[in-house]
């Protein structure tokens, strides 16, 4: 995948030196997947890698700034499955993946941007990318007499190097100064319990419980 962004911002359709930038970004988004299956008996398991290749060329320009940056990075992403069939009307399946995704790349040059004194932008450096780490688990039963299924399904987050902006602020000039750091990240806790049935031809019944923490 190629992709050409060009942005510029303006002000009552002039351009204003203190608000106005413009940027030309070309993205080149190559991946290679890899992928297996194999069964035995009542298991399957599925394992899964996915190679991002991206070259990146940004042109920024705003104020007396105006930089050409490059970037090339390979982010690895794996994945994997396993699914094991209790009975002929059950199963219980369980997944994991682990993602990674990019900074805005003119957030990682070393530049302070004071084209408005008032609010000052400054580049990190040392910022990188975040990664999250998905894994799940689903139990699940019919009972085909009754027309009934009940499931169980269990999820967790876990996010690492997460993104944000840290602002400062100088009562002295007051002016505020703002720059992107990785976080520490959280995690987050899924579990629902679902039950389904058809109580009539055309009449089918859920219900369930769902925690999130």
């Amino acid at each position: 995948n190629n992709t050409t962004r060009e942005e510029e911002r303006q002000r009552s359709g002039e351009y204003d030196a203190a608000n106005s930038f413009s940027r030309h970004r070309q993205l080149a988004d190559n991946a290679l997947n890899f992928g297996l299956t194999y069964s035995i008996g009542n298991w399957m398991f599925k394992p899964a890698l996915n190679l991002t290749m991206q070259h990146e060329r940004m042109a920024y320009q705003r104020g007396v700034l105006d930089t050409v940056a490059v970037r090339n990075v390979v982010m690895p992403m794996p994945s994997f499955s396993v699914r094991f069939k209790t009975s002929k009307f059950s199963f219980l399946q369980i997944k994991a993946d682990y993602y990674s995704s990019q900074p805005d790349l003119i957030s990682t040059l070393a530049y302070t941007d004071d084209t408005n004194v008032l609010y000052i932008r400054e580049g990190n450096p040392n910022l990188h990318a975040s990664h999250s780490f998905n894994a799940s688990a689903n139990y699940s039963v019919s009972i085909p007499r009754s027309q009934q299924m009940f499931s169980v399904r269990m999820e967790y987050k876990k996010d690492y190097d997460a993104i944000g902006s840290v602002s400062t602020y100088n009562p002295t000039t007051g002016a505020y100064r703002t720059h992107d750091e990785n976080m520490r990240g959280g995690s987050s806790l899924y579990f629902n319990v679902q039950h389904n049935c058809v109580l009539f031809k055309h009449l089918r019944w859920r219900h369930g419980i769902t925690l999130v923490s």
